[in-house]
């Protein structure tokens, strides 16, 4: 009687034994992080900063490699992600642009398509034009615009976040006629509002405080608050205007990765983002400080993925 007490008891055991090893065993090898863009972007800027805050924290315990896999707009690598081994081994780095690309049906992949790690550090975007452009605020382009309707033109990359903003702020304003020009990414923006091919644009609030021009300006930033980098800028909301844009970086993973390991990532992610050299990056960058679990993931991305669906559909 006691040895089959023994040999159930030891059964048991050996049958538990692979769950608390799969626990405790956690990470075992080098974690990668998917960047669904090319080096050198914002996303591979703050993923490579993690990059160096996790090892030099060992808050994971073994290396981290950061993959660039640029196409479709951040689709191919936020799909990679999503379809990988839902093991804790491969993650994503991405923004809002998974929302948008979801709602421009680019992509296939959407929030709840994924494990949300964290919400990490918000990039803030701003309105900028020719520093003698006449333009103060964006008050003043919306009341230039409505009363010469298509006179002003905004330098855009179709299709991207910028294009989502156009459409978010035409619907802020009744009847606003604003003519879009196709001009590509952020650099390509910027060289046409200095070269007069465009009067206004989307752009990067880390880029222009990152690198001061003194022949543009910005008019307006779309964040909740003044950021305390540009103190003297008003918020969309003070000028009347109700459009905020935060873009958060994405941390995630594949869906059905193990709460446990989940947790890990989400402490280890947590004391990458406390350390020293990570908050210098964000002062750097002029991204608010802000970290948001899982949990309170969906009350930041949820208005914002119901603006962007309705902006979209009119595009």
């Amino acid at each position: 009687m006691i040895r089959r007490k023994f040999i159930a008891l030891a059964a048991t055991a050996l049958t538990l034994l692979p769950l608390v090893a799969t626990a405790q065993d956690y990470p075992s090898q080098p974690i990668k992080i998917i960047v669904p863009f090319a080096p050198g972007g914002g996303s591979d800027t703050v993923a490579r900063a993690f990059q160096i805050a996790l090892e030099e924290t060992g808050a994971l315990g073994t290396n981290v490699v950061v993959v660039n896999m640029p196409g479709a707009g951040g689709s191919l690598g936020g799909n990679a992600v999503a379809s990988a081994e839902p093991d804790g081994y491969t993650l994503g780095m991405w923004h809002f642009g998974m929302l948008t690309s979801k709602a421009l049906g680019v992509s296939q992949v959407a929030p709840e398509d994924v494990e949300t790690i964290a919400l990490t550090g918000r990039w803030n975007s701003i309105m900028i034009a020719r520093s003698d452009s006449g333009y103060e605020t964006l008050k003043d382009v919306v009341d230039f615009a409505l009363a010469n309707p298509g006179a002003v033109t905004e330098a855009t990359a179709l299709g991207s976040e910028t294009h989502i903003q156009h459409e978010m702020l035409k619907s802020k304003v009744e009847g606003l006629d604003i003519r879009l020009v196709n001009i590509g990414g952020g650099a390509k923006r910027l060289a046409a509002i200095l070269g007069g091919h465009a009067d206004i644009t989307i752009h990067s609030m880390g880029e222009y405080v990152g690198s001061p021009n003194p022949d543009i300006k910005a008019l307006v930033q779309f964040s909740p608050e003044r950021h305390p980098a540009m103190p003297d800028i008003p918020t969309a909301k003070e000028l009347g205007i109700d459009q905020v844009w935060n873009n958060y970086n994405w941390v995630f993973a594949p869906k059905g990765t193990p709460p446990e390991r989940l947790e890990i990532l989400e402490n280890a992610f947590r004391t990458a983002y406390e350390s020293e050299s990570f908050q210098a990056m964000l002062k750097q960058r002029a991204l608010t400080n802000e970290f948001l679990t899982a949990e309170d993931a969906p009350a930041a991305y949820g208005p914002t993925f119901q603006e962007v669906m309705a902006a979209a559909s009119k595009m």
